[in-house]
């Protein structure tokens, strides 16, 4: 037989959350979860996914920005930025890489206005969204830009319809982790714990051992 030549396995929301349902033994197979199952579920989806952006640096969550500067401006609104993990200036399309501030590096710069190539940035990660601040500040913008490579945020689960904003190969994962979110909800035995939170656990690592950038380095062979 014909393999299927097609690559676009998916499950939604309700699709995720009925199965990791499924794994805790709330709903046999071939059932549907009530209504205040399935809200239960896409609560702790929502709040799981939230938590996961401390600790995985999902690499699929980077991306690359641009903002056009403007004359003796110092600061600019990111607000889909989650972290800032690098910035160039850009100039007549060259780039200049720029070195990151700390908080206190950058508040006890005596002159924030100072004028020049920027060179330097502050992230400033706050609940209504991130500002970038750049050091020195161009006296005269003429189209330069800073480019920039952010984590986004993940989007959220607003309807059990939604797609969820994962790659497929994190479904066995997060569906596994999401039962494990809701142990405590479903008040489930110690043998049904222990089973689920060694899945989680095998399919977190898989996920932190594959999210992470190939590394190549080169050593100097050694004299004889």
């Amino acid at each position: 037989m014909a393999t299927s030549g097609s690559t676009d396995f998916n499950l939604n929301a309700r699709d995720l959350c009925t199965y990791a349902l499924k794994v805790l033994r709330v709903i046999p197979a071939g059932q549907t979860a009530s209504s205040e199952d399935m809200a239960d579920s896409i609560e702790g989806l929502n709040l799981m996914l939230k938590s996961w952006q401390l600790t995985m640096p999902n690499l699929w969550r980077q991306t690359e920005g641009s903002l056009t500067l403007t004359s003796a401006t110092a600061s600019y609104s990111l607000p889909l930025a989650y972290r800032l993990i690098s910035a160039r200036f850009r100039q007549s399309g060259r780039d200049i890489p720029m070195a990151l501030l700390t908080r206190e590096e950058y508040f006890e710069l005596p002159l924030k206005t100072s004028t020049g190539i920027p060179t330097q940035y502050y992230f400033d990660p706050q609940l209504a969204g991130g500002t970038i601040y750049t050091w020195p500040v161009l006296a005269t913008a003429a189209g330069e830009t800073i480019e920039y490579t952010y984590q986004r945020r993940y989007e959220d689960v607003d309807d059990e319809d939604n797609d969820l904003d994962i790659p497929h190969e994190y479904l066995m994962a997060v569906g596994w982790n999401l039962a494990e979110t809701l142990l405590e909800t479903f008040g489930k035995d110690n043998a049904t714990a222990q089973r689920v939170m060694m899945q989680a656990l095998r399919h977190r690592n898989d996920l932190k051992a594959a999210d992470r950038e190939d590394v190549v380095r080169f050593m100097p062979a050694a004299r004889r």
